[in-house]
């Protein structure tokens, strides 16, 4: 249960019993003075109005200490002493009340039930189990006292002849009843708290979910997704980490994509392969959230970095989507802490949901990824060229950074393809690609323009990087040896390049392209094999 919601609550129920007892201690005054003007009694009122003034001070009291504990920073175990104490004063309260309105005789006796309904609403279940047993003793002493003639007895049933205080069984009986009455009390204000709490922790549960459903529903960008989903983790169980592990399934392994509360060391090294008989196969296999209380205890929690870290609690929920396993969601403490039946349920629901948004979106990343990427050789397409060369631009511009572009394309590849065949030519495209995307820089943009015409989008790059950039390629496809499948065939081919860089060789996308095409046709007609900057000589 939501411990905020526990807090408030007893703050409510706190006030509610001061309130109760300013309309007890009011009652009992009209309600004796009514008695006795019926019943034309005449037992004696001092003791009452003594009480009366002692109950209407102390409340006064505990008033004045409410209101001095919202001024600080209190916690959920002072409220339940402030709590406790109160209580303990009115069941004192309450037995003298019962002593100077008769005893065993008194009216005022099943007050004590009311107090046991107090105690159980507002106190742990072992605590209102001690409240009860404190009311009997307190009750029980009163019995005994008057029994054995230590304290006087207060007549009030005076048409009844036989003084009952003095009568064993009546007395033993009275006790009994009260104190079966009493344990019965507190046992049924428990049961049905339990089942009312059971049902507000449900409806919780419920609001918590569709809530963090929207949240996750509201984008299919992986990265926000995974933060989404830790954060809402973290916020239902009140653990300091938690971590996303998504699987590949094709090497059998298991890397960390999102955390939360973790050093920089232990979202960049945490990969894992599935060892038989390990955490992870474990939860692999049965499926099921798996929680750990004490890491230390046990044995399959062995990882030295995830040890290193200090985790010490964990709650592990595999995501699964038709029953396949997708990664695997952590909710982690740095202490030994008990998790509630709650925590474990909403953990494993919001890993359903977690799983369901992390498949959408990396179907959603794949799907960007085919509409972006040549289907031939994986190089991004003309489309995707055009879109991130613009953003680039505006880049460039707004932090005043170089920008450079680089057009090639292969010599005499018409030809290549009209002796050779277009699927050796296809062969070709292929490896050209792949050797441009494995010598380019990781943020560095590798672009099939069109045939056999490719581009290089390089961020940050001025005309001399851009030359030593371009150089390289052509010295790597020159020495390049084209082999095919189906052929023992080699093949060695070259290729023209031209760079042109903005701000100095163009201010817009446009311009830019048309830089970098003029200096790649000077390449051309220079004599092939070489690269050219806009507007300059040739450098071979």
């Amino acid at each position: 249960m939501n411990p905020f919601r526990e807090k408030t609550t007893l703050i409510e129920r706190i006030k509610w019993l001061i309130v109760i007892r300013w309309v007890a201690v009011a009652g009992m005054l009209l309600a004796t003075h009514f008695i006795r003007m019926i019943g034309n009694l005449s037992f004696p009122m001092i003791p009452l109005y003594v009480i009366a003034a002692i109950i209407a001070l102390y409340n006064i009291f505990f008033i004045v200490c409410g209101k001095l504990m919202k001024s600080r920073d209190y916690v959920q175990a002072d409220l339940e002493k402030f709590a406790s104490v109160q209580i303990v004063f009115d069941l004192v309260a309450l037995t003298f009340l019962v002593h100077f309105s008769g005893g065993v005789e008194s009216p005022f006796i099943f007050y004590f039930v009311l107090h046991m309904i107090t105690a159980g609403t507002m106190l742990s279940t072992i605590t209102s189990y001690l409240i009860a047993t404190l009311a009997i003793l307190l009750f029980g002493s009163v019995v005994v006292l008057e029994y054995l003639k230590l304290i006087p007895h207060i007549h009030i049933i005076t048409f009844i002849k036989p003084d009952l205080c003095t009568l064993r069984i009546f007395n033993a009986g009275t006790v009994t009843i009260l104190a079966s009455t009493l344990y019965f009390t507190v046992y049924l204000t428990n049961y049905l708290i339990n089942i009312i709490e059971k049902k507000q922790e449900g409806i919780e549960e419920l609001s918590a979910l569709l809530e963090i459903g929207k949240l996750i529903n509201s984008t299919l960008e992986l990265d926000d997704i995974l933060d989404l989903i830790l954060h809402s983790a973290i916020r239902i169980t009140g653990t300091s980490a938690g971590s996303i592990a998504l699987f590949d399934e094709k090497n059998l392994e298991f890397s960390i994509k999102g955390a939360v509360g973790f050093s920089e060391e232990f979202m960049h090294t945490l990969k894992w392969k599935v060892r038989p008989g390990g955490m992870t196969d474990l939860i692999l296999k049965s499926r099921n959230p798996l929680v750990l209380e004490d890491a230390l205890k046990e044995p399959t929690f062995n990882n030295p970095i995830a040890l290193e870290e200090g985790i010490r609690s964990l709650i592990a929920a595999p995501l699964l989507v038709e029953e396949k396993i997708i990664g695997i969601l952590y909710v982690d403490d740095f202490k030994p802490r008990t998790f509630s039946e709650s925590e474990v349920r909403l953990v494993s629901f919001l890993a359903m949901q977690a799983a369901i948004a992390i498949n959408n979106a990396q179907l959603h990343e794949r799907t960007r990824w085919l509409a972006a990427t040549d289907g031939l050789t994986k190089a991004f397409n003309h489309r995707y060229f055009y879109e991130h060369l613009e953003k680039e631009m505006k880049r460039a511009e707004r932090y005043n950074h170089p920008l450079s572009l680089i057009m090639m394309d292969i010599d005499y590849f018409k030809d290549y393809n009209d002796v050779c065949g277009h699927k050796r030519g296809d062969d070709v495209l292929k490896q050209v690609a792949k050797m441009l995307i494995k010598t380019t820089r990781k943020f560095d943009v590798v672009a099939r323009y069109g045939g056999d015409e490719f581009t290089i989008i390089l961020p940050e790059t001025d005309k001399t990087e851009a030359l030593n950039i371009a150089e390289r390629i052509r010295r790597d496809v020159e020495q390049y040896v084209f082999s095919f499948d189906d052929s023992p065939e080699k093949r060695y081919l070259t290729m023209s390049l031209g760079i042109a860089t903005c701000p100095y060789d163009a201010g817009n996308v446009d311009e830019l392209v048309d830089a970098a095409d003029r200096a790649l046709y000077k390449a051309k007609r220079r004599g092939r094999n070489r690269v050219c900057l806009f507007l300059n000589s040739p450098v071979v």
